[in-house]
């Protein structure tokens, strides 16, 4: 559930509010995990756990181990997805994962993008990777998150969705 809510909300969520998905009191059970099946179709969600495993594959192997942030990388695809309606979101997904390399494509750059962000919010902040990871996305540092966000635009996912 915590990467669906990644993608649904932010990584931000996951991190910091992911165990609270699955208790039946909490808001985000009630609100979020009881409502998934409002968000996502099975499929979707199925191919969304294997782009996590992944980017977390990826992480293991990567020069520093901390990139690509698996979570950050379902945040800025489920960017694109903001505000369309469950057919149409799922069926938009189906074209991103319909083959290898519109998939690869997609995850490449967010892959990137992570990565970058993470070089980028140590330069100018200073701290250190796990206290990011519990912050919010400094959206205002990233212009093609706001593009997005903002425009409605998409990255390159265009041709692919």
């Amino acid at each position: 559930m915590k990467v669906f809510l990644a993608f649904e909300k932010e990584g931000f969520y996951a991190f910091t509010k992911g165990s609270s998905v699955l208790k039946l009191n909490s808001a985000y059970y009630k609100d979020f995990s009881l409502n998934i099946d409002r968000l996502l179709a099975i499929d979707t969600m199925i191919k969304l756990y294997l782009l996590f495993n992944k980017a977390e594959t990826d992480k293991k192997i990567s020069e520093d181990s901390r990139t690509p942030i698996p979570y950050y990388v379902l945040e800025f695809l489920g960017k694109e997805f903001k505000n369309i309606d469950f057919v149409q979101r799922n069926e938009k997904l189906k074209g991103v994962f319909a083959n290898k390399q519109s998939m690869n494509m997609m995850y490449d750059f967010y892959k990137n993008l992570t990565s970058l962000y993470t070089e980028e919010y140590a330069r100018v902040n200073g701290e250190e990777y796990n206290k990011m990871i519990k912050q919010e996305i400094e959206k205002d540092r990233i212009f093609v998150y706001n593009w997005i966000g903002e425009s409605g635009g998409s990255i390159g996912l265009g041709t692919m969705i």
